[in-house]
């Protein structure tokens, strides 16, 4: 409902200006606050409304609905179509909140994520949603993508200590990179195993064990194979490169050397006629 000065009250009942910027009505004096807060503070009604772009600005989805944890009072994770972008019309995804970085100046969500990556992330049928949200598909959903769980976080509330930089909302706690230990393994004999360990290291400098979410990749199961758990057990004689990667981070290669059992040597003919 259009009021004086161009001011006029939403559906959500917040008063805002033609340009959509809030503004603060007191004693007949109109105050218009910058635009990045009006867009900073949104009703979950209206976030259906905006779209979800690439760090480039091209189209890629489009936000369906979002889930919410009642227990610590914030979103869970947010269901996203991606039509025109992966050509799938019958899947949405779950990602997790952190993943979408909100743009106050084009409000606009934006993903930076590859179209591979995308391909591989796990969807469901868009007329198939459960109707009951289980952990576990939260915990699988996180896991997925490499994000740190917001309920294993030192603050009992789960949050994330989100920053506005530059006029877009980066939320903390993702993983941007992945150490493999050890970085310089020794030699290892032809039919043995050595455990190794990946390490992911997130956007607010914390670090976590992530062995058992990453997927392990020798470069040779010839010459080695990695199990779930980061065992390697030497199949050949030879070096492989061994990686831990979760979408869209993948650690730096490490060599794996495997060696031949040693012989002994037979025993001088003086030292043989002496035993």
């Amino acid at each position: 409902m259009e009021t004086k000065n161009g001011i006029y009250t939403d559906n959500e009942g917040v008063v805002v200006g033609k340009n959509d910027e809030v503004v603060t009505v007191d004693d007949n004096k109109v105050t218009k606050n910058p635009m990045n807060q009006a867009t900073r503070f949104i009703p979950t009604s209206r976030l259906k409304r905006y779209d979800v772009v690439n760090k480039k600005g091209q189209d890629m989805g489009q936000v369906q609905t979002f889930v919410v944890d009642m227990v610590v009072g914030r979103i869970a994770f947010v269901v996203v179509s991606f039509e025109g972008f992966l050509g799938i019309s019958d899947k949405w995804f779950a990602m997790p909140w952190e993943m979408l970085n909100w743009s106050t100046d084009n409000k606009k969500f934006v993903l930076d994520m590859s179209k591979e990556t995308l391909e591989k992330a796990p969807g469901m049928d868009k007329n198939n949603w459960p109707d009951n949200i289980d952990f576990p598909m939260v915990v699988r959903t996180y896991n997925h993508f490499g994000v740190a769980p917001y309920w294993e976080s030192t603050n009992p509330e789960g949050e994330t200590g989100a920053e506005v930089i530059s006029g877009v909302v980066t939320p903390g706690s993702v993983l941007s990179s992945i150490a493999i230990t050890p970085a310089m393994p020794a030699n290892i004999v032809l039919g043995s195993d050595m455990q190794f360990t990946a390490i992911g290291t997130y956007s607010d400098r914390s670090t976590a064990d992530i062995t058992s979410k990453v997927t392990w990749t020798s470069s040779n199961n010839a010459i080695a194979t990695l199990s779930s758990m980061g065992l390697a057990t030497s199949t050949g004689i030879g070096v492989t490169n061994l990686t831990a990667s979760m979408p869209g981070v993948i650690s730096p290669s490490v060599s794996f050397r495997t060696i031949a059992k040693p012989t002994s040597s037979p025993l001088p003919e003086k030292e043989m006629a002496s035993v």
